[in-house]
């Protein structure tokens, strides 16, 4: 059974997690999360689940792949970030705003 985890991954709009699993079935999952931070009181890693899962059945068959399992992450990452902007067309501008906040120098004048 493959289980593969991928962090830091650089999306268009965003820093992920990528894991690549595989089912009972030999079919591949390939799941996306938001790193956190660190949880206060165990000091682990903590993420939120974005996208992707066996739920919502967006399986992978490896070998149609070519067990391209990096290929398969970065074309769920591109699924992912195009149902974003689909479903939320300024989140482009919100990510550059949020961006641009956090490197003010804080001056006003």
């Amino acid at each position: 059974m493959v289980h593969l985890s991928k962090y830091p991954v650089f999306g268009r709009n965003g820093i992920y997690r990528v894991d690549v699993v595989e089912g009972k079935s030999k079919l591949m999952t390939v799941v996306i999360y938001k790193y956190l931070g660190k949880s206060k009181f165990l000091k682990k890693d903590q993420y939120e689940h974005l996208y992707g899962n066996h739920l919502t059945r967006e399986f992978f068959r490896p070998k149609e792949w070519n067990y391209d399992y990096v290929t398969m992450a970065k074309h769920q990452v591109k699924e992912y970030e195009d149902t974003l902007e689909e479903n939320q067309p300024h989140y482009p501008m919100k990510i550059r705003g949020i961006e641009a906040f956090e490197n003010w120098d804080g001056k006003t004048v």
